[in-house]
Formats: structure tokens, C-alpha cells, sequence
């Protein structure tokens, strides 16, 4: 018999017939070991799975962190070992090989999980297997700092490096569209009904698109940005550890699946304070050539025929990251600071449509001749609202004035829609029923919860935030004098 055949057959049998000998069990019988042995390679391979920057096709997938995957491969390390019943391997083993025979593979065994046991070889297996993206650490320049010498305890300045982290969007495209049930999303076509804005793709600017209307498998890339603070926001600290983000989601994806943490993927990570040091465009400038590349060479993908290209479809955000990113004004008290048109602040109150003639349309040429006069005259802080050219413009397929994207938590949710529901009710007061019972009317009213339960509205929120509460369900508020 072969030595390859019998190591084969050693690390088949080696804890369910070590157990079998000792416990005198009868081979085909399952005991606990195998269960357990079973169990221990389900977790490494959730806790595996789960550590991957690759996109997965559900949100079942266990988050696990770094210290759990190493007690799993303790566990599997000391289980598959074999070392510890040695003699029993030998024994049972010796019957039909030989027992010097058997003595010399165990001196040449080496344990499977030796090549998992550390986080920096478990990164290189991940990487291997799944393709997983690594962040980029990108130079935006350097800064000098005062900071004290432990050893002469007096204070020293110090060259500082300022960088900021870039997760490369082609290879993370590239390793989406790995996966064989997202690569299928993508080329299942969206079936638009006549008169139903259902998605993007069903509004007139997906419908002219250059890119989008005549490729139905154009990757359609979702831009986010946003600032958050790492630490307390009302702090002394406040601001300094605060961090900027730039995230990407795939809109050929059902909206199902774009909803997962999962799917939602991280672009760029940056120290807010830099970007007033060396602006946006020092961030964008990755982005921007990976971005022109999908555009004009485009990835290869499995499973289809030539390769796939894509573009930016939409940028999101809070208004003042709108803003900012794009070079407008961050001041919403200006003359000019709405970014779709050049409709002036004093006539926000008087101008409610988009065909009145005062209502100018901002356009490319247009946004390119305000740029050009607010950089040559360095004395205007702003023209019609722009401060500065956008990198995202030098796109093929991408115009920062053709992005209408809004923010409706802060334009109307936490903006205009609570003062205008406060009108509807109090109009619904005066003129129909009276306030006892329109609250007796609203607290009948339903709501929806996370597992999709349909429960009455809780009387805690309607003390609390009633206008808030009911911003979701407003249709439901204006039909109550129906019943």
C-alpha cells in the first residue's frame, strides 16, 4: 500500500476511529467527535465567509470578529492535531501497514490548519478564495507636529504624513461580479410598466442616457458621502477625529439587495479635516481614473461576452455634502443655493414650479462658464452658487448638474413636510371633526415593523413626536374623516 494512500485514509479515520478503538464503537456509528469536527468547519467557513470584503447575494451572513476566527482555528487546530492519541493511531493502523510504516508518516504529518493559525495567513487564504479587496493607503501630503520626547520630555516637531484609505472600485467590481447568483442580477432586465416610476431605470434621464439606454448591463454605480464622528460629537474633541466616507452601491441590483450592509461598499475613508487642507479633488482623483478606465476599457466578467462597462448613474448625500463635494455653496442663506436651478433665495416662497419663467435650469455649458469666472477672478467667492469645478466632471458619462438626486430627510422629513402636516390637521380640526377624536381616529391607525408585522400605532409615539410619527403614514392621516 502506498504512503499517499494511507496518510489519505489516516486523516479520513482520525478522530471518528481513535474514538471508535477506545470507546469500543462500532464504525458506521456516528459519535459526538464527528459532530463536533462537522460543527467546528461549518463556523470557520460562516466565519470565514463573513470577513470578506465580496459582495453576498443575502444578509444571513454571521459578522465575526478577528479574536472569534481565532479561537475557531484553535479549536480545529487542536481537534484535526491527532497527536494527542498517537497510540491509538498507531495500533489500530499497524494491523495493516506495519507499524514502522505508519511511525514514519507521523513524523512527517503536518496539521492542515498550521496554514490558518495567524490572522496574516488567514488574510492571504481569504484573499486567495474569495478575492477579497484591500485598502490602498493614498499620500495626500505632509503636516508638522509638536509632540513630546518621553526620553528629554520636551516637545519636538515631528513630519506628520497625511493619507487617506482607497478600497479599488475596479477589483471590487471585479470580485462582485465573481459570484455567479449577482453576475445573474445583473443581466436579468428590468421590465418598465407605462405611467409606474417604479426605479431610476424607468425616468427620462436613464431613458436618454448615452450609456445607460443602449447597454442594459452598464454597471450603474451609486456614490454616497457622508461625515460622521468617531467620537463624542458634543466634545471637546469634537471635530477632530471626525471622518469622511465615500460608499458605492451597484443600482442593477434589485433594491432588496442593495438594502444589506453587505452590498453596501466602502470607496474611500478620509479625515474631514484634509479636506480643507488639499480639497475634494485629491480624494476623487483614484476614484475618477478607475472610474474613466470602466468607462472606455471596462472589466471582464465570467460568463459573458466581452467586457462590461459602467459609469457613475447617481451621487447621494446630505445637502451640505452635496454641496461641498460638488464645489457649491455650503451656505443655504445664499442668493444662489439651489443646486438644480438659478432661481435666487427671496423667491423660494413664491416660485413652487419648474415651467415658471423664472426658473433657469442649471446646464453643462453653463456651470462651466461659472466655473471659469469664479477661478480667473479670485475676488468672487462664488458665481451663481459655484465655488469651484467638480474632478466627477471630467466623466464620460457623468455631469454633476445632471445629478437630481434630493434629500428628503432633511427637505422633508425633518423640513417642510412637518409644518405642512401640521396644516392638514389643523384644517381637518376646524373643518370636520373635532381634536379628541381625531386623535381616537389617529391612534387606530397601523404601522409596519422590521419583520413586516402589521401592529397599531404605539400611543408612546404620538406623545413623544406625533407630527414625526405620523410623517410615514400621512395618505392614512388625511383620510380619517372617512371612516
Amino acid at each position: 500500500m502506498c504512503s499517499s494512500k494511507l496518510l489519505s485514509c489516516f486523516w479520513n479515520l482520525t478522530s471518528k476511529h481513535a474514538k471508535d478503538i477506545e470507546h469500543e464503537v462500532e464504525p458506521g456509528v456516528i459519535v459526538e467527535s464527528d459532530v463536533a469536527i462537522n460543527a467546528s468547519s461549518q463556523h470557520f467557513e460562516v466565519a470565514a465567509s463573513s470577513s470578506q470584503v465580496v459582495t453576498a447575494s443575502s444578509s444571513e451572513v454571521v459578522p465575526v470578529s478577528n479574536a472569534s476566527i481565532q479561537d475557531i482555528c484553535s479549536i480545529c487546530y487542536c481537534t484535526s492535531s491527532g497527536l494527542w492519541c498517537r497510540p491509538v493511531h498507531v495500533k489500530y493502523f499497524s494491523v495493516e501497514y506495519g507499524r514502522d510504516e505508519v511511525e514514519q508518516l507521523f513524523e512527517k504529518l503536518e496539521n492542515p490548519f498550521t496554514s490558518l493559525n495567524t490572522e496574516s495567513k488567514r488574510n492571504v487564504f481569504f484573499e486567495k478564495k474569495w478575492k477579497t479587496v484591500q485598502p490602498v493607503e493614498k499620500v495626500l501630503g505632509v503636516r508638522f507636529e509638536n509632540r513630546k520626547n518621553r526620553s528629554t520630555g520636551t516637545y519636538d516637531q515631528v513630519v506628520v504624513t497625511n493619507k487617506f484609505a482607497y478600497v479599488q472600485i475596479l477589483q471590487t467590481l471585479q470580485s462582485i461580479l465573481e459570484n455567479p447568483n449577482l453576475r445573474d442580477m445583473l443581466t436579468s432586465s428590468h421590465t418598465p410598466k407605462d405611467n409606474v416610476y417604479f426605479d431610476l431605470k424607468d425616468g427620462l434621464y436613464m431613458k436618454r442616457h448615452p450609456l445607460f439606454s443602449t447597454d442594459s448591463c452598464a454597471l450603474q454605480i451609486q456614490l454616497f458621502y457622508d461625515d460622521f464622528e468617531t467620537s463624542n460629537p458634543l466634545g471637546s474633541k469634537k471635530g477632530i477625529h471626525k471622518l469622511g466616507g465615500i460608499y458605492f452601491t451597484l443600482r442593477n441590483f434589485p433594491p432588496k439587495v442593495n438594502s444589506t450592509l453587505v452590498n453596501i461598499h466602502l470607496c474611500a475613508l478620509f479625515h474631514a479635516q484634509d479636506i480643507k487642507t488639499y480639497g475634494f479633488d485629491a480624494i476623487l482623483q483614484p476614484i475618477v481614473s478607475d472610474l474613466k478606465m470602466l468607462e472606455t476599457d471596462g472589466i471582464k466578467v465570467p460568463a459573458l461576452k466581452g467586457p462590461v462597462h459602467g459609469s457613475i448613474v447617481q451621487v447621494t448625500g446630505d445637502n451640505l455634502g452635496i454641496h461641498s463635494l460638488f464645489g457649491l455653496v455650503e451656505s443655504f442663506i445664499a442668493r444662489n443655493c439651489c443646486r438644480f436651478c438659478l432661481l435666487e433665495k427671496s423667491h423660494f416662497q413664491n416660485v413652487f414650479c419648474e415651467d415658471a419663467e423664472s426658473v433657469i435650469f442649471r446646464t453643462k455649458a453653463m456651470h462651466e462658464e461659472h466655473c471659469h469666472t469664479a477661478q480667473t477672478n479670485p475676488q468672487l467667492t462664488h458665481v451663481y452658487g459655484v465655488k469651484r469645478s467638480c474632478l466627477l466632471n471630467s466623466l464620460q458619462y457623468f455631469h454633476t448638474v445632471e445629478n437630481y438626486s434630493v434629500d428628503i430627510m432633511h427637505d422633508v422629513l425633518e423640513g417642510v413636510g412637518q409644518f405642512e402636516l401640521k396644516l392638514v390637521l389643523e384644517y381637518v380640526q376646524v373643518n370636520f371633526i373635532t381634536a379628541r377624536e381625531m386623535a381616537r381616529r389617529i391612534s387606530h391607525l397601523t404601522m409596519a415593523t422590521l419583520k413586516g408585522e402589521i401592529v397599531p400605532l404605539q400611543s408612546s409615539y404620538l406623545m413623544e413626536a406625533t407630527i414625526w410619527a405620523l410623517m410615514p403614514y400621512s395618505p392614512g392621516v388625511c383620510c380619517v374623516t372617512r371612516h
